[in-house]
This record gives C-alpha cells, sequence and structure tokens, in this order.
C-alpha cells in the first residue's frame, strides 16, 4: 500500500461536510508561513507534526498535493474531527504550525482569577505546576476557580495531578479525570476570543494526546486499589467527598468569593484589589464565626501562664479551623495582610489543619481524617504538602489575663492586668555553711546554703501591661479575661471572656459566641 492509499484507509473514508475538494487556497491560509509540504509527515504519530504537514499542504501546495487533493482532504477532515475543530479552527492550526510550540504561552486577560476565561484558566494552572516556589499549586488553584473551572483549565490540572508522585493527590483529582468533557472543551476554546489562534491550537492538541495519558495513569490507579484495600478505601472517601463538597459551596458562596478576592489580589500583586480589605475580611470572619462556631467548643481552654506556645490559640483555632466559612474568611484576613500578628496565628492555624478551600483540598481533608492505613506495612502513604498563599509557620501562641484598667496611649492600648497570685512554699531563713558549691572563673566562692525554715508566701506572676492595638476598644472592659497575640506590640485580640469564671469565651475573632 503506497502512503496515498494508506493516507485514504486512515481518513475511513470521512471527508470534509462542507464538500471535498475545491481548487484555490482556502481562506484561514493567509497568515500561513511558507513552506513546502512533506507529505511523509501526515502518516506520522505525532499530532503537531501532522497539523504542520495538513497546514503547509493546503497552504502551499505542490503538484503532488494537488494530485491526491480528495485523500489529503478526507485525512484532514479526521484529524479536524479527533482535534474538534471546524474548518475556520484551521487558522489557529496555521498561526500554531509557524511559532515555536514552547514559546506560545497565554497572555492574561483579567487579575481577578473569577472571571478568567477557559484559557487564562489554563495557563494560571499551567503556570502554578510550573513554578515551584508559587504561591498557589495546581489543586488549591482549581479549587478557587470550583465550580467555575473549565474544561480547558481542568486538563491542565489533570496533567499536573497525574505528574505527580503522591496517590492522595490521584484520589482527589479522580473526580476530574472522569467528569473531562472534551466537546464543551472544544466550544470553549472557540469560543474564547481573548487569545489568540496559537494557544487555542497548542490547547487542542495537548487534549488530543490526553486521553492516552489518562488511560495509562488509570492503569495504575486499578492496580493500587486492587493490590491494597487501603487505597480504595482512599478513593471511596475522595469521590464522597467531592460529591459532599457541592453542597458546602452552596452555603459558603459568600465566604468563597471573598477568599477568592484576595487570593486574585496576591497573584496579580495589586495594591487596588487590597484597597478597604481590613475591613470586610475581618467583618467576613466575625460573622462566619458567630453563625457556625459554638461557645461550648473552646469549654474550659485558657492560656497558660508559662508556657504561651502551648495556651488559647494552641487549642483552640484549630478547631475554629474545621468550620469552613471560618476557614475560608481566616484565609481572606490572612491575606489581606493589616493585622500583622493575626495574620501570623491564622496563618499558623491554617496550615496546621487540612485545608478547606476546595473540593480536591477538602478530599484530602476527608481522607486524613480517616487515618487510611495500607494493609502492606512496608509501604507509607506520602500526603502532599499544599502549597497555599498563606504564611504558616509554629505561630499559634497566645498570652491574656483578666482586665484592670484600659488607657489609650498614642497608636494603642495599654492594657494592665489584674493581680495573679500563687502562693509558693519558700525559704524565710537560711545560713550558709562551710562546704563549697561552685568557683567561679574570677575566684569568687559559692558556699551551700542551708534552709533553716519555710513559709507559704504570694506572688504576683500577672505580666506587665500589654499593648493592644487600637481596633480592639470597643470590645474590652475591665473585669473581662482576654487572649490576644503574643510576642509583639500592637497585638490582636483572639477571645474574651465575661470573667476569671467563665468557661468559655463570648468573643472570638470578632464574633460573639453563643
Amino acid at each position: 500500500m503506497n502512503k496515498w492509499m494508506a493516507l485514504a484507509a486512515a481518513s475511513s473514508a470521512i471527508v470534509l461536510a462542507r464538500g471535498v475538494a475545491s481548487a484555490g487556497t482556502p481562506g484561514w491560509c493567509k497568515d500561513a508561513a511558507k513552506g513546502s509540504p512533506d507529505m511523509g509527515d501526515l502518516q506520522s504519530k505525532d499530532a503537531g507534526k501532522v497539523i504542520k504537514a495538513f497546514v503547509n499542504a493546503e497552504c502551499n501546495p505542490n503538484p503532488e498535493v494537488e494530485a491526491h487533493r480528495a485523500d489529503i482532504e478526507a485525512a484532514r477532515a479526521a484529524w479536524g474531527k479527533r482535534l474538534g475543530m471546524s474548518e475556520g479552527d484551521w487558522a489557529d492550526a496555521a498561526a500554531w504550525a509557524k511559532a515555536n510550540d514552547y514559546d506560545i504561552k497565554p497572555d492574561m486577560s483579567t487579575k481577578k482569577l473569577v472571571e478568567m476565561t477557559p484559557i487564562d484558566q489554563w495557563g494560571a494552572i499551567e503556570k502554578a505546576g510550573d513554578d515551584i516556589q508559587g504561591p498557589m499549586d495546581p489543586m488549591y488553584l482549581a479549587d478557587v476557580f470550583d465550580a467555575k473551572l473549565s474544561e480547558v483549565g481542568r486538563i491542565a490540572l489533570i496533567t499536573a495531578c497525574m505528574r505527580d508522585m503522591s496517590e492522595i493527590v490521584w484520589a482527589a483529582c479522580q473526580d476530574d479525570v472522569d467528569k473531562i468533557d472534551y466537546n464543551r472543551l472544544y466550544d470553549q476554546l472557540r469560543a474564547d476570543s481573548n487569545h489568540n489562534g496559537e494557544i487555542r491550537q497548542k490547547i487542542r492538541i495537548l487534549a488530543y494526546e490526553l486521553p492516552a495519558k489518562i488511560k495509562e495513569h488509570q492503569a495504575k490507579v486499578v492496580k493500587l486499589k486492587g493490590d491494597d484495600p487501603g487505597w480504595k478505601k482512599a478513593w471511596d472517601i475522595a469521590g464522597k467527598a467531592r460529591a459532599d463538597w457541592t453542597g458546602i459551596a452552596d452555603k459558603n458562596q459568600k465566604y468563597l468569593a471573598l477568599a477568592a478576592e484576595m487570593e486574585s489580589a496576591t497573584l496579580a500583586k495589586s495594591r487596588s484589589m487590597f484597597e478597604d480589605c481590613d475591613k470586610k475580611t475581618y467583618a467576613a470572619l466575625g460573622e462566619a464565626v458567630t453563625s457556625q462556631v459554638p461557645a461550648k467548643a473552646f469549654d474550659k481552654m485558657r492560656d497558660v501562664r508559662d508556657d504561651p506556645f502551648k495556651g488559647f490559640a494552641y487549642k483552640a483555632l484549630p478547631v475554629a479551623m474545621k468550620h469552613t466559612a471560618v476557614n475560608l474568611a481566616s484565609i481572606a484576613v490572612v491575606l489581606c495582610k493589616q493585622r500583622e500578628p493575626l495574620v501570623k496565628v491564622l496563618g499558623g492555624a491554617l496550615s496546621s489543619t487540612p485545608s478547606l478551600r476546595g473540593p480536591r483540598n477538602f478530599a484530602i481533608s476527608k481522607m486524613a481524617d480517616a487515618s487510611i492505613q495500607l494493609d502492606d506495612m512496608s509501604k507509607k502513604i506520602f500526603w502532599p504538602k499544599v502549597r497555599h498563599p498563606y504564611e504558616s509557620g509554629n505561630y499559634l501562641s497566645s498570652a491574656g489575663a483578666q482586665i484592670k484598667s484600659i488607657k489609650k496611649d498614642g497608636d494603642h492600648l495599654v492594657v494592665e492586668s489584674a493581680p495573679m497570685i500563687i502562693t509558693t512554699d519558700d525559704c524565710v531563713a537560711e545560713h550558709t555553711s562551710n562546704k563549697i558549691e561552685r568557683v567561679h572563673d574570677d575566684g569568687r566562692v559559692d558556699y551551700e546554703r542551708i534552709c533553716d525554715k519555710t513559709a507559704k508566701v504570694k506572688h504576683d506572676i500577672s505580666w506587665a501591661p500589654f499593648q493592644i492595638s487600637l481596633n480592639y476598644e470597643k470590645v474590652l472592659k475591665p473585669g473581662q479575661v482576654f487572649s490576644s497575640t503574643y510576642g509583639s506590640g500592637g497585638a490582636d485580640i483572639i477571645a474574651i471572656w465575661s470573667g476569671p469564671n467563665a468557661n468559655a469565651p463570648m468573643w472570638l475573632l470578632g464574633g460573639t459566641l453563643k
């Protein structure tokens, strides 16, 4: 069989719906590059080579092409169908064929994540996958898009997920693999007029190559689930979590939108997009606390006088972050960066608890909560580290006391704490013996000290006066007990109790507790 017979057979006798060969060069060739057609490339398994060969054959025909025009048109129709291309889409192919594929990258048409076009989404997720030091990983970014994630953006996500070495990521992305809709993808590409034909065609070729990669990936998944029931459990939990997220998202649209607004500003590094963010983000955090968090969740949690790193913030904030609205509003407050001490504490709380940013991270959190174990004791589960845009670290520190007095001093409040009296058994009378305990480098000598009498002695171990941000002037009153961020002036208030005998706080992160 010669190459033209093979080409005709490969086309499956498909002809263009708009009619078989016509004389002349198609209108979509007007910007095509000049070049000699290589008909051998029409039989290549490389989609890119085939497309370039078709463009050259149509736009730069020679006698050999004209002699086999019908076969070439039939083959082009078959390939066009595989790539979801209409006749007009071949202009995109012509533009792509004369460019260096590696250099083809989309220019973002908007800085706002929720307004990104399908190709914008693809470019953003691709960049997140390539930029390992960036503020968001592909799954986090896809969670920001959530229900607005396009099929074009989804292929970038699927590619990134399959490339990841964590089976937990594979499970979290399985729903995306299952629901990819190529027909919708082709329609979205065609409708995205904010970008040029080069990038549209590049993505069509990537989409054409994806099913084979998915098939190979799915074979690995089937083997994993068949080899160990622990992996089957992981996939089952992830699937249910993805299904449950839809209802959760419906109830938290306000907080999802606010978080996305701050994430957009963060990626864009836009001063104007952050304007007046403190007022709305902090108010949203208070509303979320009031609507979702019961006071009893923090029963008997208090600061520890001698250990600020194991106090109220350490115990309570991870509990608060398990509530979706509080988690999302905290992300917005943290990214706003107007309350620096609170930003560090909330960032520490967010990074020490499973992310609830969207369906994929929610699936990971549910798998983590389930304490999945593999039957094969020689193997371990690799839990992915989520790249998120907020600061993380061991910042869950806090300190507090009962308020004795409050006074304004310049740009902060001076809060004096009530006496904190403890009673200890102290030595009140002693003498020294002739026994040497230590000789110092400078020649001084310490002699043994012997206690002659002990007694109960009271000590005031209250903190020095706190410097608190003026933001909390209206919520603090003498007699209350408070917990604040630790280690800086202009501290932020985390929680307030009505008095020293209250078991649970009445106020937390700007919200009233019930």
